[in-house]
């Protein structure tokens, strides 16, 4: 019987991520409400700009677990690399 380990955190690393999608949310709802509900544009744009901050984030993040465990790529990892990676060319 193989044993695959778990993270022993992965309850922890949730919260944290959904905690700074949250706070990028918020930021976004803040300014559009500042600014009177006239710049819902402008506040989407934030968001998006906020969001790929956390996804760069996860994928620094991956790619040293990648490298720290001695993970090997294959094609389901490299799919969601690539993935994450594509909105940053």
């Amino acid at each position: 019987m193989v044993h695959q380990a778990q993270p022993r955190h992965s309850t922890a690393h949730t919260k944290r991520l959904t905690r700074c999608v949250a706070l990028a949310s918020i930021y976004a709802a803040s300014d559009l409400v500042q600014g009177g509900f006239s710049s819902i544009s402008r506040a989407l744009a934030d968001l998006s700009r906020n969001l790929r901050y956390v996804e760069a984030g996860i994928l620094l993040v991956m790619m040293w677990l990648f490298v720290r465990y001695r993970i090997a790529l294959g094609r389901n990892r490299l799919g969601v690399m690539i993935g994450y990676s594509s909105g940053w060319v």
